[in-house]
């Protein structure tokens, strides 16, 4: 089968040609002075282009009809595509006279009536008798058209024919026998698989039978002969099948070089069950068969080229010798799979094939590669490690590549190539691929920028946009690596400034983490501070040397002022004389506010919360209630007093809050008179009386509490609080 390579250069033609106009979505190239165009997106047939082309490509152009006046001047025309081109109408005698025509693909071309189809399939195995090559997949297509069509071409001496979704059921016996010069066929998407209908086929080498609802490999013998029905088969394709194992027994395909079965079920097989299936099999493909078991030892010394792509196999040490007898091994593809770095498999898994050419770990999630991973390799040419979790390059990793010309790295975590693994490149080395990596752009990366921009060595999809850019530092960030512009001179010199810069960042960063430190931990701090000076506190009580500057400090939202000014500070100072501290009265200007609250804490002999919503709701309140809890703890004396003003909110308690107000008796102001006196006693009560222990003192030590009809201890208070009008009609004592 001619095999021909469509490569997208513009070329430009020379004053021999002539071309008065050529289209705008074509492209031209002369290769060997066979002229090949290739043309996309156009509507109708394109002019200009040369009476002696070779080849014609209009394949997913929009072109809806072909006509003979369309090819008639092409009489050196060998090959012709238009698949998948929207085609709706083709003259019968279209290529009448094209008789050099050799190729002729059709497919995917469904918008075709099946009879137009046929009359002209029909009139081209009349008329074209050079015609090798016809390709018919996904074509609209009757099961009565279709044979037809077969029985037309077998007048013709076709060595490929193309079928693939395009007939609907089983096969006939004996459908293609008379096609006796075919040696490769195409039948995807029929089911059931019938191969009675391959009967004669002797020269067939190549049969593909994918997405046939397979599920297991089919016998090739012929019933009635027990002979082999394709004696010259050696490439079989039975992709997207639903095969879960090999063959145990020979099923006739004694001939079989390359076998296909990506996307199947596969689930184990060993060097026995290829043996069994083909002796000469050198070729697998089994891609895709996700969760495959491959025994110790699968594959014999005949297999020479292997694709394991996407079978999510994990490399351990329990796999890494499924190898160890494949000592010809000269192409392996693992892509997709992963290696288990911590059991080092990876630096051992390779070494029985010193005959490998090309090696794909494409996807493998390698983070690290051990400096015997490719030892002995002395023959490998093409190294593909594309989308791992590299970062670092050893010398040691290419020390026996002797043979090495392409290394692709791209897609890792590389941000340095260090001058030692340049210089262990091995000079047969001619392409590499280092795109989409972190690169840090200083000095460190001077040698590989030498070899970039040196030209020994082609750096492949450097026109890329952001295939090759700096990421670190951040001055350099986004910039291409074509745009760092650095020499040894400029090393040089940059060397102490560097070290300089280095220096002074880490100074500047651990300032920085110190203080990031200090204000994200200042209610701590500030709560050891407390605790310092309260145990200090403590010692001198015990000592009998404590003096208070007030008798409580008031502690309370700036939302609740007005009731303090009016209503506490009145009956508390004017009438009971007692010595208050209040923040808005009290505090000294210019003072850390938390320096205040621990003063004004430490000061008072007890502490005073006015709670209401907004004190629950506040930061700086909070903090006062945890400091004047933590000395109610810390000195071990009850030096907390608790006013409730309101209901508090849900979304407003605090987990302090509901455990001081378990833990401890608290009062509640309420608005009915009677309530309120009651109030204004126990209050005077709370703040007046001695502290005791809160830790120390048991319920037999303590005073029994006597109680009064209104509830309120009598003789307590001496203070007339029947009087409530407010402070500022008042005449101060």
């Amino acid at each position: 089968m001619a095999s021909f390579t469509t490569i997208w250069v513009c070329f430009v033609f020379t004053t021999e040609l002539a071309l008065p106009h050529v289209e705008a979505f074509c492209r031209f190239k002369n290769n060997h002075d066979q002229i090949n165009v290739t043309c996309r997106k156009e509507t109708k047939f394109p002019s200009g282009i040369p009476q002696n082309a070779f080849l014609i490509d209009l394949s997913h152009c929009k072109i809806s009809s072909l006509q003979r006046k369309d090819l008639q001047s092409f009489s050196q025309l060998r090959i012709f595509r238009i698949a998948g081109s929207q085609l709706r109408t083709i003259e019968n005698t279209t290529f009448d006279h094209n008789q050099q025509l050799n190729v002729l693909d059709l497919s995917r071309n469904s918008n075709i009536n099946s009879d137009t189809t046929k009359t002209f399939i029909c009139h081209l195995a009349r008329m074209n008798r050079n015609v090798r090559e016809l390709y018919l997949s996904v074509m609209n297509i009757t099961t009565s058209d279709f044979y037809d069509i077969i029985r037309c071409l077998e007048k013709t001496q076709l060595t490929v024919l193309d079928l693939s979704s395009t007939i609907k059921g089983s096969l006939k016996n004996y459908t293609f026998s008379k096609m006796k010069s075919l040696r490769v066929l195409k039948l995807g998407s029929i089911y059931p698989v019938n191969l009675r209908a391959l009967v004669n086929l002797t020269l067939l080498n190549t049969l593909r039978l994918s997405d046939t609802k397979l599920e297991e490999i089919p016998s090739f013998y012929d019933r009635d002969t027990n002979a082999t029905l394709l004696p010259s088969l050696t490439a079989l394709y039975l992709d997207a099948n639903y095969i879960a194992r090999l063959p145990s027994k020979s099923v006739g395909l004694d001939n079989l070089e390359f076998m296909s079965m990506r996307s199947n079920r596969l689930m184990r097989f060993t060097a026995s069950d290829i043996s069994t299936l083909s002796t000469k099999l050198n070729t697998l493909f089994f891609n895709t068969n996700k969760g495959i078991h491959i025994e110790e030892c699968s594959f014999s010394e005949s297999v020479t080229r292997l694709e394991l792509r996407d079978c999510r196999i994990a490399f351990s040490r329990n796999v890494r010798t499924i190898f160890r007898t494949a000592t010809h091994m000269t192409g392996l593809s693992l892509t997709k799979n992963t290696f288990d770095q911590s059991d080092d498999a990876l630096g051992t898994i390779f070494h029985p094939m010193p005959n490998l050419t090309h090696l794909s770990l494409e996807y493998c999630s390698i983070k690290h590669i051990p400096d015997t991973t490719f030892q002995g390799l002395h023959r490998l040419i093409m190294l593909t490690l594309r989308g791992n979790r590299i970062s670092k390059l050893s010398s040691k990793h290419f020390r026996d590549l002797h043979s090495l010309e392409s290394l692709n790295l791209a897609e890792n975590k590389l941000t340095m190539v260090y001058e030692d693994v340049i210089k262990s490149f091995p000079p047969s080395l001619k392409a590499v691929d280092f795109a989409q990596n972190p690169f840090v752009c200083t000095c460190d990366l001077l040698w590989f920028m030498k070899l970039f921009r040196g030209g020994r060595i082609v750096f492949l999809e450097t026109d890329t946009n952001d295939a090759y850019k700096c990421y670190n530092p951040a001055e350099m960030a986004g910039k291409k690596l074509t745009s760092f512009e650095i020499t040894d001179a400029d090393c040089v010199h940059m060397s102490l400034g560097v070290k300089l810069i280095i220096m002074i960042s880490g100074i500047v960063c651990f300032v920085a983490l110190i203080t990031l430190v200090v204000y994200r931990f200042r209610w701590y701090i500030g709560y050891g501070y407390f605790l310092l000076r309260a145990r200090r506190r403590e010692a001198m009580e015990v000592s009998g040397q404590t003096q208070y500057a007030y008798d409580a400090f008031v502690a309370y939202n700036k939302n609740d002022l007005t009731w303090v000014k009016d209503e506490l500070l009145p009956l508390l100072e004017d009438e009971a004389h007692l010595r208050l501290c209040v923040h808005d009265r009290d505090w000294l200007c210019g003072r850390d506010v938390i320096d205040n609250i621990v003063q004004s804490i430490e000061s008072s002999r007890k502490t005073l919360l006015i709670v209401s919503n907004a004190f629950a709701a506040s930061q700086w309140c909070q903090l006062e209630m945890t400091l004047a809890q933590h000395r109610l703890l810390a000195e071990d004396r009850n030096a907390l007093v608790l006013v409730l003003m309101e209901p508090i909110e849900r979304r407003n308690v605090t987990p302090r809050l509901i455990l001081q107000m378990r833990q401890q008796t608290y009062l509640e102001w309420t608005d009915d008179p009677v309530g309120q006196k009651l109030f204004w006693k126990k209050l005077l009560r709370s703040l007046k009386k001695q502290s005791g222990s809160i830790v120390h003192s048991s319920s037999v030590d303590r005073p029994k509490p006597e109680f009064s009809e209104d509830g309120i201890e009598p003789g307590c208070v001496d203070v007339d609080v029947s009087d409530r009008t407010p402070l500022s009609q008042r005449a101060h004592v």
